[in-house]
């Protein structure tokens, strides 16, 4: 392997744990957001039932068929 091919891998893997980290922070914000907004202020009366078994399903594609792709794989895990 050479020294770029291993800096490119050591990048990739690097920017992949960024994502994760971003990914994780993004549904962090949106639980508290729901906590704060939507329960706080009670405009869900079934939300906060709703909580314990709730799935954040974070995207990063900006294209209508990347989002389309990434929300038909979100709902299947949600039905098998």
């Amino acid at each position: 392997m050479t020294a770029a091919a291993a800096a490119a891998g050591a990048a990739g893997k690097a920017r992949a744990r960024d994502d994760a980290g971003e990914d994780a922070a993004v549904e962090r914000d949106t639980r508290v957001w729901l906590e704060r907004v939507v329960m706080g202020m009670s405009l869900c009366p079934f939300a906060r039932a709703s909580m314990p078994g709730l799935r954040v399903h974070v995207t990063r594609g900006r294209a209508w068929r990347t989002l389309l792709a990434s929300s038909s794989n979100a709902l299947w895990t949600l039905v098998s």
